[in-house]
């Protein structure tokens, strides 16, 4: 089966107009919630926003997929599986509060990010040291 969950943020109408011409089941995060509706290996799944995310998972019946998943949400464990593909490409984990000047040179661009996707989040790319700050940031 193919899904369309949409999730409690914005979501285009047009989707919903779509309902019915397509083999595709278009469902709200409601609807999921209310319904008994699991997810297999071979369903297709389309999530416009990361809201619907953990309930898919709860729903899923496929450890492969739940694991990828989590790999590809995670930036930092991504990156790691990535690093072979990109080796110029220099990126670490850290705190901000132990961001230190001395870890940057500004002959260099540095962007700064949260660990973990989120679909309304900042990225913010820097060519000087970040001012000190307290929130957990992966870079």
């Amino acid at each position: 089966m193919n899904y369309i969950i949409t999730g409690g943020n914005f979501t285009s109408h047009l989707l919903q107009e779509l309902n019915g011409d397509f083999p595709i089941e278009i469902l709200t995060e409601q609807e999921l919630q209310e319904s008994d509706i699991s997810f297999h290996k071979e369903d297709k799944l389309f999530l416009p926003s990361q809201s619907s995310l953990d309930l898919v998972m709860e729903r899923m019946d496929c450890p492969e997929r739940l694991h990828a998943i989590e790999q590809l949400t995670d930036k930092y464990r991504c990156r790691s599986l990535m690093r072979s593909l990109f080796p110029d490409f220099e990126f670490r984990e850290l705190e901000l509060s132990d961001m230190q000047e001395e870890m940057f040179s500004p002959e260099r661009k540095y962007v700064e990010t949260f660990a973990r996707w989120h679909f309304q989040q900042f990225i913010v790319i820097r060519k000087n040291f970040p001012e000190k700050r307290t929130e957990k940031s992966g870079l």
